[in-house]
């Protein structure tokens, strides 16, 4: 096909040119079947089977229409996840990111996913199950924080669960779950090459938790949701920046690029970033 671009004109860079081919091809095998009570099995990304809870109005219908979730976030952690890294994934929702981290890393590498929302995590397990990755991929049902032990409350909807919170957010639904420090549920681990923290408001204390196991691997990257209009954003951006001077986020063209302090606090109002933190 020629270039129909004219010279002057800005061409895409790699990963948001791979971002468009992965939407488009995940649209194309997109296949759902609804099962009863409340549960669809849909295909994401063109290869994956992800059970999903119907009454959900904001994740689900982007998995049995499209195929993924935040392709931007989908593409920058594709392209820098190799076989035999060690991923934990904070805040699992329905096992999507647990599944993707799950194959990047292959036979040789191992996935620890939390999620403690009943409901999502037994979703969570049926995915990993179905796709083959219960042997390199587990999911639990404790909340990361900077405590161990502690019983606190999850507060969700069922339209939008992946709001979530131990936070003190103000939802319909709720229940018990224990806390444990990621320093606590990591120590037997060789090594962890990679973080994907995404927890609605609780991420300083997941970050309190994980300094530990951040000493122990100074080289992990940490992909993490931050928001300015959440309480405590300033001092968990005073806490991340002692540990990465640099600061850098993932851009909607999949791009990761280093932005500001500023720009974190004033750009988006109540929109998230996602940090993409790595020395």
């Amino acid at each position: 096909m020629p270039d129909l671009l004219p010279a002057s004109h800005p061409r895409p860079r790699a990963a948001a040119r791979l971002r468009e081919r992965i939407e488009a091809d995940a649209r194309a095998a997109c296949q759902s079947s609804y099962l009863g009570d409340h549960t669809s099995l849909c295909r994401v990304l063109g290869k994956f089977l992800c059970y999903v809870d119907t009454r959900d109005r904001h994740l689900a219908p982007h998995l049995i229409m499209n195929g993924f979730w935040e392709p931007w976030i989908t593409v920058a952690i594709a392209q820098r996840l190799q076989p035999g890294m060690i991923c934990v994934d904070v805040g699992a929702n329905l096992g999507y990111f647990t599944m993707l981290l799950a194959d990047l890393v292959g036979p040789s590498g191992a996935v620890l996913a939390f999620e403690p929302n009943p409901r999502l995590l037994e979703l969570c397990k049926s995915s990993l199950s179905a796709n083959g990755f219960r042997g390199r991929a587990v999911a639990t049902g404790l909340a990361a924080s900077d405590r161990d032990g502690q019983d606190v409350q999850l507060t969700f909807d069922l339209a939008s669960p992946m709001n979530g919170t131990i936070t003190g957010g103000n939802h319909a639904g709720s229940t018990t779950v224990r806390t444990v420090r990621l320093d606590t549920a990591c120590a037997n681990l060789p090594r962890v090459d990679f973080f994907k923290i995404d927890v609605e408001g609780a991420e300083e204390l997941v970050w309190d938790g994980m300094q530990g196991l951040l000493d122990k691997n100074p080289h992990a990257t940490v992909v993490m949701e931050w928001n300015a209009k959440r309480s405590g954003a300033e001092r968990l951006l005073d806490k991340v920046s002692s540990r990465f001077p640099t600061l850098r986020h993932i851009g909607f063209d999949s791009e990761v690029e280093e932005i500001t302090r500023e720009r974190l606090l004033t750009e988006r109002g109540a929109e998230d970033f996602m940090l993409f933190l790595r020395r």
